[in-house]
């Protein structure tokens, strides 16, 4: 099985793959491994080693540049309000809410300049992309996790 978790910055979709991987004994890909092969924007390489991985099969990842090119995974996004995002993003770094609206919405835009260089659109999100679209902000963590285990238990069968 292969899983991308797509987010918007600031919801931690980084922590709930780790989880998830070790829930559901898959390897974790994490997002900086797979994009550090684009500097200097070499997405050639990238998309070779997106390839690999996916042949390996068997992990979860979130990395947007990877769930726009991979074929056979299961594709998940957690969607947050920004000031839901923002909040957990101050509490995590103890920068102020003001900062960390700031900080999700330069990366968000920093990832739609990448998605667009790297051909691959010029939306951060697109529900069409996925098999499953969570509203996570009344959501706790565990209630995530439960609710995309039964997920992917059920469309396995």
């Amino acid at each position: 099985m292969i899983v991308f978790i797509g987010s918007f910055p600031g919801t931690e979709a980084k922590k709930l793959c780790k989880t998830l991987a070790l829930r559901l004994g898959l390897r974790h890909v994490q997002k900086e491994e797979l994009e550090k092969s684009i500097k200097p924007k070499n997405f050639e390489a990238l998309k070779q080693k997106i390839q690999e991985e996916e042949k390996k099969g068997n992990f979860i990842t979130n990395s947007i540049l990877a769930g726009r090119q991979l074929q056979k995974a299961v594709k998940i996004f957690l969607n947050s309000g920004k000031k839901t995002r923002a909040k957990m993003l101050s509490e995590i770094e103890k920068i102020p809410v003001a900062a960390a609206l700031e900080k999700n919405e330069e990366e968000e835009k920093s990832t739609v300049k990448l998605l667009s260089a790297a051909s691959l659109g010029s939306e951060y999100f697109n529900a069409e992309e996925f098999d499953l679209v969570l509203n996570i902000d009344k959501l706790s963590e565990d209630s995530t996790i439960a609710l995309i285990e039964k997920f992917l238990e059920k469309i396995q069968k």
